[in-house]
């Protein structure tokens, strides 16, 4: 089930994935990261799943971890560099269910912090 958590004391966010659809997932992903740092937030947690979904040629085979597939692609290869920190820094985690990115700071966060609503789940 689809969910974000926002602790605006640690400026951290989470984003669980399920139950979005692999073209809603990377819509929604990007949204959040952009947000993440536009509020000045410092880590973003984009629950995935497909933990056993270990190489990309067999997601799209079986379509299982495809998600998984996409965003890490996007991270990878600086879809986002302008809000997160470069691919190869050590202050990434990407676990087999989740991704943990680190935000590069932002000199003038919004204040309050603002988030769009999630869409509806489509998958």
């Amino acid at each position: 089930m689809a969910g974000m958590i926002i602790d605006p004391f640690e400026r951290h966010v989470a984003l669980d994935l399920h139950g979005y659809g692999v073209a809603a997932a990377r819509r929604v992903a990007r949204q959040l990261v952009r947000e993440a740092w536009e509020n000045g937030f410092h880590r973003i947690t984009l629950v995935h799943g497909a933990a056993a979904a270990q190489r990309e040629s067999i997601a799209w085979g079986t379509g299982y971890g495809v998600i998984k597939w996409q965003l890490r692609g996007l991270f990878l290869r600086g879809k986002w560099r302008q809000y997160l920190y470069h691919g190869g820094s050590r202050k990434h985690r990407l676990d087999a269910g989740c991704m943990r990115l680190a935000v590069r700071p932002n000199p003038a966060p919004r204040q309050p912090a603002e988030w769009s609503p999630l869409p509806p789940e489509n998958y």
